[in-house]
C-alpha cells in the first residue's frame, strides 16, 4: 500500500514479463485510442523518440494517417521501425543495439551510446507498471536502463499507457512521476491517481 494524503493507494509487485505477442491485442481499442490522442500532440517540424511497446506502437500507426510536412521519428523498436519505414513524410531513424526477441526492442550499450547524441522534442515512453513511488518500471534490466536514458533524450516526457499498469510494479524503475511532463491514460484509470499524479504536477490527458 502507497500511503497519499487521501488515504491509501494499492500497490501490486509483478515479475512475469510477457511478450509482444501476448500484449499485443490486450485492451487495444484502449491503446488506440491513447496513440491516436499522443498524434494530436506531435508538431510539425518535431523530431520525436518512440519507445518501443504495443502503446507506442499504436502512435506510429496513427501517425502514418497524419499529415506532416516533415517529421522526425526516432525509435527503438523493430515493429515501429517496420510500420513506418514506407512513410514518404517521416525521416526515420532507428537505434541499433541488441535485439530482445521478447519485445522486438533494441537496446543496450550502443543504443545507449547513441541515445546520448541526441536531443528530441519530444519522447514517448510506455511501461509495464507505473506506481506513485516508484514511477515507470520495466521488468528487464537492460531494456529498462535504455529507456531511462531515452527518458533523458528529449525536452518533454510523455508516459502513455493503458490503466491496467497502474499500480503496477516491476524489478526496475527508469522514469519518475515528477520527470514526466505530460501523461496519456484511459478513464477507467482510478480518479485517486490521476488526482495524485496531478497534484505532482503532471499533466493528465484522459482518452
Amino acid at each position: 500500500m502507497k500511503r497519499t494524503h487521501g488515504g491509501a493507494i494499492a500497490v501490486t509487485n509483478v515479475q512475469f514479463e510477457p511478450s509482444l505477442l501476448e500484449r499485443e491485442c490486450e485492451n487495444l481499442s484502449i491503446k488506440s485510442r491513447i496513440g491516436k490522442t499522443a498524434v494530436d500532440i506531435i508538431e510539425n517540424g518535431d523530431a520525436v523518440i518512440l519507445d518501443s511497446g504495443t502503446t507506442t506502437y499504436q502512435i506510429a500507426k496513427n501517425l502514418k494517417c497524419k499529415d506532416f510536412a516533415e517529421l522526425t521519428v526516432i525509435t527503438n523498436s523493430i515493429p515501429i521501425a517496420y510500420e513506418l519505414m514506407n512513410s514518404p513524410h517521416i525521416h526515420l531513424i532507428v537505434l541499433g543495439g541488441e535485439c530482445r526477441s521478447l519485445t522486438g526492442a533494441l537496446v543496450g550499450s550502443f543504443t545507449e551510446d547513441i541515445l546520448g547524441k541526441i536531443y528530441a522534442d519530444k519522447v514517448f515512453l510506455g511501461a509495464n507498471g507505473l506506481s506513485l513511488e516508484r514511477g515507470l518500471t520495466a521488468p528487464n534490466p537492460t531494456e529498462a536502463y535504455t529507456k531511462s536514458i531515452m527518458a533523458k533524450s528529449a525536452n518533454k516526457r510523455i508516459g502513455v499507457l493503458d490503466h491496467t499498469k497502474i499500480g503496477q510494479e516491476y524489478l526496475v524503475s527508469f522514469c519518475s512521476v515528477s520527470d514526466l511532463d505530460i501523461l496519456i491514460v484511459d478513464r477507467e484509470t482510478p480518479p485517486e491517481y490521476v488526482d495524485v499524479f496531478r497534484d505532482m504536477g503532471v499533466e493528465v490527458i484522459l482518452v
